[in-house]
């Protein structure tokens, strides 16, 4: 009697389903067990082991930052305002965050304070939820989701498997060759500092990956 093979055999569609929820378990298993591990009282000397609590939560980096010439426009949905063009500077820049692998809390984003640093000026741009983004302000460009299945929502809450893509536009432009620093501290979160340097290509390329400062 011949064996009907179509019917033994998972179709296509049936791995793919099943990938994804052997991935959407193991992800949370991995949150158990680091959650619980970063959760923990800690004596240990170190930045994060003297400054974590199981109320802190700690953002990192999601993927590669840019930075955006400085001449207004549309960046992912978003309307600059630019009231002096300058293409050969560094006017805006999207950098990726997400909560660090583990984490089981949220971070709500419109409590966070950013601070923009370049040279010997340093702001504190505004959070808005505007389509529309004048100097000296930052938003939330886009989420997205680290894992299949799991959708990122559209509220203003960092939660575990979103990235939300932060478009940071400060009052001051930032010229090419030259290093700026950023950091992002939430109320229930560690602060995250980060340093970059903008390329040369800036002069030439409306959108630009930035260099690790």
């Amino acid at each position: 009697m011949r064996r009907d093979h179509t019917r033994d055999g998972l179709t296509g569609l049936e791995m793919i389903i099943t990938i994804a929820i052997l991935l959407f378990f193991m992800y949370v298993a991995f949150s158990a067990i680091f959650g619980a591990v970063g959760g923990a009282d800690k004596n240990e000397g170190g930045i994060i082991a003297g400054s974590v609590s199981r109320e802190s939560e700690i953002l990192v980096t999601g993927g590669a930052s840019n930075g955006v010439q400085d001449t207004g426009g549309a960046i992912m949905g978003i309307s600059l305002i630019c009231e002096d063009p300058d293409p050969s500077v560094m006017g805006g820049c999207l950098i990726p965050v997400r909560l660090l692998t583990g984490s089981m809390g949220s971070i709500d984003m419109s409590t966070a304070k950013l601070t923009f640093e370049y040279g010997y000026n340093t702001e504190t741009p505004a959070f808005t939820t505007g389509t529309s983004v004048s100097k000296s302000s930052w938003t939330i460009a886009d989420t997205s989701h680290i894992i299949p299945v799991m959708q990122a929502d559209e509220d203003i809450y960092l939660e575990p498997n979103e990235i939300f893509m932060l478009l940071v536009y400060p009052g001051n432009p930032v010229p090419a060759e030259k290093k700026f620093s950023i950091t992002l501290s939430p109320k229930n979160a560690t602060p995250l500092e980060l340093i970059y340097m903008v390329p040369p290509s800036i002069r030439k390329q409306r959108i630009v990956e930035l260099m690790p400062g």
